[in-house]
C-alpha cells in the first residue's frame, strides 16, 4: 500500500502536460526522494547534487531550433556573485546561463543535470578570472563537450557516459539577431550569408585538421548590395538549417568572423 507521501509525490508528475520533464521528474524522485516543494507545473528539490542552491523541473520544453532542435526544463542554481564587468561575457558564452546579481546567484538551464553543473562550474572560473575573457566561449564549449564537472559534483544521475559531447549546440550562444540569406546570384561560397545588424558577412572555407567547414566572415561587399538584393528578392532569407543543406559541409554557427 502507497503512502500517502507517495501518492502526492507521483501525482504532482502524472498531471504533467509534457512528456519529457515528466520522465525526468520520476527519475528525480528516484534518486533524490520526494521534491521539497510542487506546484502545479513544477517541482523543487531545494539542494541536491552538492549545487547549494534549488533545482526546478518545469512542465514545460522550451524548444530552440537554432542550430539544433532541442527542449530545456530543468533549472539548477548556485550562490555566484558575478561582478558587473563579468555578466557580458557569460552572456556571450552561452544562452543557459541565467545571472541574478541582486540575488547574487546564477541559474543555469538545460535537459540535463550534468550540463547545469558544467554551466555554472564554468561560471565559477570565470569569476575567479581563471578563464580570460577572450576565451571563455571556446572554454565553455570545450567543457560542455567533454563534460567537464566542477569538484562539488558527483553526476548522481550516471549522465555523464550517455551526455558526452551532446546538445553542445544548444548550450553555445546563438544570436538570436542573426539572420541568414542566400544570394541566388552567386554560385560560390558568397551566397552563404549573415548580418548581426551591424556587419555583414559571407561564407568562406576553413579547416579545421582534416576536415573542411562553412565559416560566415565580415565582407568588404557594401551594404547596399545586400539591401538591394533583398528588395529585389535575389538574396532571399533562409534558416541555418536550410543554408548548411545547401552548402553541403558543416557550418560554423556558433561565431561570426569578424575577419
Amino acid at each position: 500500500m502507497k503512502s500517502f507521501k507517495q501518492h502526492i509525490t507521483e501525482e504532482f508528475y502524472s498531471k504533467w502536460k509534457n512528456k519529457e520533464p515528466k520522465k525526468w521528474a520520476k527519475r528525480y524522485v528516484e534518486v533524490f526522494g520526494s521534491p521539497d516543494e510542487t506546484g502545479r507545473n513544477y517541482a523543487k528539490w531545494d539542494d541536491i547534487a552538492n549545487f547549494g542552491g534549488p533545482t526546478i523541473i518545469k512542465d514545460e520544453e522550451i524548444s530552440h531550433g537554432v542550430p539544433v532542435e532541442h527542449i530545456d526544463f530543468v533549472y539548477s542554481t548556485r550562490p555566484i556573485k558575478v561582478p558587473a564587468k563579468k555578466v557580458d561575457v557569460l552572456a556571450k558564452s552561452s544562452g543557459s546561463i541565467i545571472v541574478d546579481q541582486l540575488k547574487e546567484e546564477v541559474t543555469a538551464r538545460c535537459h540535463y543535470l550534468i550540463k547545469n553543473a558544467v554551466t555554472l562550474g564554468f561560471v565559477e572560473d570565470v569569476v575567479a578570472n581563471k578563464i580570460s575573457d577572450n576565451e571563455a566561449r571556446d572554454e565553455y564549449a570545450r567543457r560542455i563537450k567533454n563534460n567537464i564537472t566542477p569538484d562539488w559534483y558527483d553526476d548522481p544521475l550516471d549522465e555523464y557516459e550517455e551526455t558526452l559531447a551532446a546538445d553542445i549546440a544548444h548550450h553555445l550562444k546563438i544570436n538570436e539577431k542573426v539572420e541568414y540569406y542566400l544570394d541566388t546570384t552567386r554560385d560560390n561560397t558568397e551566397k552563404y550569408i549573415a548580418t548581426d545588424g551591424d556587419y555583414w558577412y559571407t561564407g568562406k572555407v576553413g579547416i579545421k585538421g582534416d576536415n573542411m567547414f562553412l565559416k560566415l566572415a565580415a565582407t568588404r561587399i557594401s551594404r547596399s548590395y545586400f539591401e538591394d538584393g533583398i528588395k529585389k528578392g535575389k538574396i532571399k532569407k533562409t534558416t541555418p538549417e536550410k543554408l548548411e543543406k545547401d552548402a553541403g559541409m558543416t557550418v560554423d554557427f556558433k561565431k561570426l568572423y569578424k575577419r
